[in-house]
């Protein structure tokens, strides 16, 4: 907890539980406008930094603390950044679709929206401290790949 703030600040100020933070994600998903204008939404799914902050996010995901700017993509993937996170610019195979966008929350948190696939989601792991950078991040990857995996199954289960 860091107890140089006062109030809650998970997020920012945004905080609720996990099922309604998946209502958020997928109205998002969706673009039904029950929470922003579909045109809105359809802009958060495009790169919106200037020539210069490109340049700057292309240094933080190549630096050392990019691992965590990069949110389990490769260090190879083509990225941008669009309006609330990380925007791929390429499918990933058997993973995010292009123009997929994600981002976390501190080290614990995961969400993504991934309009190509018709997929989003958002994990948490509850970690004691000190945190096992490596472990959460594991379960992290785990969590994104799984839902991929497990929604291929299924597309394969409905065509039967």
């Amino acid at each position: 907890m860091n107890k140089l703030t006062k109030g809650d600040f998970g997020g920012h100020g945004l905080f609720m539980t996990a099922p309604d933070y998946v209502k958020v994600l997928r109205s998002l998903l969706a673009q039904d406008g029950k929470i922003l204008n579909p045109a809105t939404v359809h802009d958060m799914f495009e790169h919106r930094l200037s020539r210069e902050a490109t340049a700057g996010y292309q240094a933080a995901l190549a630096s050392p603390m990019g691992i965590f700017y990069r949110v389990g993509t490769a260090p190879d993937s083509k990225v941008d950044h669009g309006l609330g996170g990380l925007l791929t610019q390429q499918d990933v195979d058997g993973w995010y679709g292009e123009r997929t966008l994600t981002w976390g929350g501190g080290l614990t948190f995961a969400w993504f929206i991934d309009r190509k696939n018709d997929l989003c989601g958002v994990g948490a792991v509850q970690a004691s401290l000190p945190i096992d950078d490596e472990a959460v991040n594991a379960l992290k990857q785990t969590f994104r790949y799984d839902i991929y995996r497990k929604h291929t199954a299924w597309k394969k289960e409905q065509a039967s």
